[in-house]
This record gives structure tokens, C-alpha cells and sequence, in this order.
């Protein structure tokens, strides 16, 4: 597993130094960077010097671990929130919580959360990793040609919304509304698109991903200007997210 760092939020002096031993002893791959006892140093140094991800307790005086969480800016941490309490679980999970953990915390729960999160953490890396080497690897020209009967016509990476492909030809739908059949496969044009700007969302279709206005996790529909629908397969769905989100895959179904 990847290396993670993390931070233990709680103002119990007790609980801290148990969860500290818990992860030297099953989470090899985590290495504790501070702890924090109140909410204004936690505060502090979230923005100042974040981990991977933190635990964080809830019931905490001054102001509640859900406080810290929304008085964070920017945050770029997970949160695994550690309590006595079940009552809080459906706060945890609004505030998009990664995981909540009850005290006393069982080694095996401990463990599997870390698993999970190293798993998904990994898997922005990698995918991250991919994008990168293609974007160096590849000189994307900065107008596509169109034939038409008379000549071309040239389209700017910025005006395609959707291409989508039938065998040898493909039809390329643009942010004006109109749209033209090409006599080029999509994995052809495909090698012609900028991945940081452009995403196979399926064997047929390629969208733009800056037109791109809404996404539906229950139907895997992508929705894009001009009421352009366009399909998302499963196996792309980390991918995808990753991208539209920020470089996270947080929102993920685990």
C-alpha cells in the first residue's frame, strides 16, 4: 500500500495515544503527523499543514469536529470521524465523511478503513500517473479538419461537446448546436483530443469535458450542453470522476 499520512483530532489524552499504537501496530503504511486537542490549533493547522487524512473525534469542547470540517477552506484531506456516539452517522455521512469509526476502535475495522482509503488513494495516483504520461507523451493539434463537399471546415477543441462513433465513421456534436458525420473512426480522433480536455466515456461516445453540466450516479447518465446526453460505463466511472472532481475519487461508491 502507499505511504498516507494522517492526524488524530480528539481532546482525549487517552484515546489519541491508544489510536497512535493502533496504527503503529496494523497500519504500516500510515505514519501519524501531529495530533491536535481543540478546535482552533486543528483549524490551524488543516490549513497550514493537511494530511492524507485525519481522525477525527466529535464531541470535543469549544466547538464539534463537524465545526472543524466546516471551517476548514479548501479542504484536500478524507475524514475517518471516531466517536462514542452512533446518533452522528448520518452527519458523518453529509459532511462526506470517508468513514466513522466507534470508540473503542477494533483493530480489524481500523485496518480495513485504512485499506480502503490506501486502495482508493492508490487508485487516484495511478490514474493520475496515466493522464500525465499521455499529455507529454502526445503534440494534440490545435484545430480538428472537417470534410465537406466543397472543403473543410476546422473545428477548435472548444467548440466539440460530444463525438460519437458507428464503425468507420463518427459524428461530432458542437457547442453551437450544429453537428457533422466524419469519415474517421472515434478511436482515430480520439488520438487527436487532449485527455485533459476530452474523456471516452464509452465505447462509442468521447465528450468534452468542459461541457459537461451534470452527471447521474443511478442511471450513469452524463448530461452536456445543448441537452447532449451521453453514457458512462462502469469501468470508466473512477476515471471520470477523478477528473470532473478535482483529483479526488471521493464521491466513489465503495
Amino acid at each position: 500500500m502507499i505511504p498516507l499520512t494522517c492526524a488524530i483530532i480528539d481532546d482525549e489524552y487517552y484515546a489519541v495515544e491508544t489510536l497512535k499504537t493502533l496504527i503503529h501496530e496494523s497500519c504500516s503504511n500510515v505514519t501519524v503527523k501531529w495530533t491536535s486537542d481543540n478546535y482552533s490549533d486543528a483549524v490551524m493547522r488543516l490549513g497550514i499543514d493537511p494530511p492524507d487524512f485525519i481522525f477525527l473525534d466529535i464531541e470535543m469542547p469549544e466547538k464539534d469536529g463537524f465545526d472543524i470540517i466546516k471551517d476548514v477552506k479548501n479542504r484536500n484531506f478524507d475524514v475517518i470521524f471516531v466517536t462514542a456516539y452512533s446518533q452522528y452517522a448520518i452527519q458523518a455521512i453529509k459532511h462526506s465523511a470517508f468513514d466513522y469509526l466507534l470508540k473503542p476502535i477494533e483493530i480489524d475495522q481500523l485496518q480495513q478503513t485504512v485499506e480502503r482509503l490506501s486502495k482508493r488513494m492508490e487508485d487516484e495516483q495511478k490514474i493520475r500517473q496515466k493522464l500525465t504520461e499521455r499529455v507529454l507523451k502526445e503534440n494534440y493539434p490545435s484545430k480538428i479538419a472537417v470534410a465537406t463537399n466543397d472543403g473543410y471546415i476546422y473545428l477548435k477543441p472548444s467548440e466539440i461537446v460530444m463525438i460519437e462513433g458507428e464503425g468507420s465513421y463518427s459524428k461530432i456534436f458542437c457547442f453551437d448546436g450544429k453537428h457533422y458525420t466524419v469519415t474517421r473512426s472515434l478511436g482515430d480522433l480520439e488520438k487527436s483530443l487532449d485527455p485533459t480536455m476530452f474523456f471516452r466515456t464509452h465505447k462509442s461516445q468521447i465528450v468534452s469535458l468542459d461541457h459537461v453540466r451534470a452527471y447521474s450516479r443511478e442511471t450513469n447518465v452524463i448530461f452536456l450542453k445543448n441537452d447532449i446526453k451521453a453514457t458512462l460505463s462502469r469501468r470508466k466511472k473512477k476515471e471520470f470522476l477523478l477528473l470532473m472532481n478535482g483529483g479526488s475519487l471521493k464521491d466513489i461508491d465503495e
